[in-house]
């Protein structure tokens, strides 16, 4: 029972016993002939203290009954007090001693310090705290991103792109960063039965990935491969959505593919200087360029470049931007617009490889029963 709610019970009570002790004197002066109020008290003295008794038995079983509830309101938010409390302590020691785990020489111990930091993400973002504790639970799970990710930065032992099968067997470092790349790449994919890192952010600027595979991933907050370098037989981002900034300006791409089909760029790239050094090819077919991208001084040294049917609905510049291989394809294009190159002017610049011939490309007539 509320507080009001218990006034207006006692407040009430109160009127009604008002009303049971006045109505019989109000009875005996209309019908009594003779009044002898004296005469009347005395019979009535009874009656009107059992009245008494039981209006002070029930006012004090309310006062009572609300005593308990809020007493046991009180126990409760001391208890959900107490509950929170050793919930924040306890992911807080659990964080310290994953890290000194993941610092560890030893493989096992090193991965289970990646897994255990992974689930201490997960269920900061899980737990429900009120907000006047004042904690911010996603800032507490990028906390534990920023531990992964800043061993990914770490200068690579035996870094060699020209060995695009370099594993270094044995080495902790190599497996370490192949458990830690699975551990985010399953958080970031629809479908994933735990908590989504989607909404989280990535700093992997001059990071050191082999083989990376962010097939269909989901970037909603910022994603930043700034001066990464990429090795191994295929660096996939196909089909990934960034809905945040995309940011791979600087990086290098070795192995023998990279792959960006499909891609969606949301609110814009930066690719201004990256290295596309693929010795086989690198993808851009039906990628979406839904804002502002720079492609400016760039270089593409695949064998085969291919932005073929991608959609350039948004400012792109390859301004500066260096096309060797055998093969660069811009054909059948969905959207072109703004899209800047340095023989925009005077197209007898366009280098030979170049395709398609005929300049700019004419945009794909597209099947309305397709779509």
């Amino acid at each position: 029972m509320r507080k009001t709610q218990w006034i207006a019970a006692v407040a009430g009570a109160g009127g009604g016993a008002a009303v049971i002790y006045a109505i019989p004197p109000v009875l005996y002066s209309c019908l009594a002939d003779d009044e002898n109020w004296g005469e009347f008290f005395k019979a009535a003295a009874p009656a009107y203290g059992a009245t008494t008794a039981g209006l002070l038995a029930v006012a004090a079983a309310s006062l009572a009954l609300h005593n308990g509830r809020q007493d046991r309101k009180a126990r409760q938010i001391v208890d959900d007090r107490g509950h929170n409390a050793e919930s924040i302590r306890e992911l807080r020691s659990r964080y310290t001693t994953a890290v000194e785990q993941l610092a560890d020489t030893r493989t096992t111990i090193s991965q289970a310090g990646v897994y255990a930091i992974a689930a201490i993400a997960d269920d900061w973002l899980r737990i429900n705290l009120p907000d006047t504790l004042q904690i911010n639970t996603k800032a507490e799970a990028q906390t534990c991103i920023n531990v992964l990710t800043a061993y990914l930065r770490q200068q690579h032992p035996n870094f060699d792109h020209d060995d695009i099968e370099y594993r270094h067997e044995g080495q902790v470092d190599q497996v370490i960063r192949d458990t830690i790349l699975r551990t985010i790449v399953e958080h970031l994919r629809p479908g994933h039965d735990g908590q989504s890192w989607t909404e989280l952010t990535f700093d992997l600027n001059g990071a050191t990935l082999h083989n990376v595979n962010f097939e269909d991933c989901v970037f909603k907050g910022a994603a930043n491969f700034g001066a990464s370098r990429f090795y191994g037989r295929r660096t996939a981002f196909s089909n990934v959505r960034f809905n945040g900034a995309a940011i791979f300006a600087q990086a290098q791409f070795f192995g023998n593919n990279t792959e960006f089909a499909f891609a969606q760029f949301c609110t814009g790239a930066n690719f201004e200087g990256a290295k596309f050094r693929s010795a086989d090819k690198t993808l851009f077919d039906f990628a979406v360029f839904g804002a502002i991208t720079s492609f400016a001084d760039a270089a593409f040294y695949s064998n085969e470049t291919h932005f073929g049917d991608a959609d350039f609905g948004s400012p792109v510049t390859f301004k500066n931007a260096i096309f060797g291989g055998e093969l660069v394809s811009f054909e059948s294009p969905v959207n072109w617009k703004n899209v800047i190159f340095d023989w925009n002017d005077d197209v007898q610049w366009k280098p030979p490889n170049v395709v398609p011939k005929l300049w700019p490309p004419q945009v794909a007539k597209i099947d309305p029963a397709k779509e």
